[in-house]
């Protein structure tokens, strides 16, 4: 949801049920409402008086970021370069760009054991299927290190 290029396209283009992309849509709605706007702004009243007369698009920050148009764009550059600065006042936008890069930069593999497993099925190629255990849990030794 948080890639650039993809948002909820990537649901629609694998053939997931409508239900489904609402539920992931609506799912990582809530965990930016919950997780990622920060307090202030969702119940101050003084937030309320400094937004007085603005665009109050907090709530609908979410909504505009799926429906814009996907972009080739790095996720990783775009999303830190819309973070809020040291020093500045904390914007939902900031607090989006935090969430898409929380989002992008999580490691495909979220165990070591996964890692593990992943790097020792690049050592056992098609050249090298007869490899003993040993010699596999030597290489994965010395990989490691």
């Amino acid at each position: 949801v948080m890639h650039l290029l993809y948002r909820l396209k990537y649901f629609k283009d694998a053939h997931w049920e409508q239900d489904w992309i609402n539920t992931a849509e609506n799912t990582a709605r809530e965990i930016f409402q919950e997780q990622y706007l920060f307090d202030s702004h969702k119940s101050s009243i003084f937030a309320k008086i400094d937004n007085y007369g603005k665009d109050d698009s907090s709530d609908d920050i979410f909504t505009q970021y799926i429906k814009e148009k996907p972009c080739t764009d790095d996720p990783i550059q775009f999303w830190t370069s819309k973070l809020n600065k040291p020093g500045d006042k904390p914007t939902p936008k900031g607090a989006l760009a935090q969430m898409g890069l929380d989002f992008c930069s999580a490691p495909a593999a979220l165990t070591d054991v996964e890692r593990l497993f992943s790097h020792a099925g690049l050592l056992v190629t098609k050249c090298r299927h007869n490899m003993k255990f040993p010699t596999l849990r030597a290489a994965m030794v010395l990989k490691s290190w």
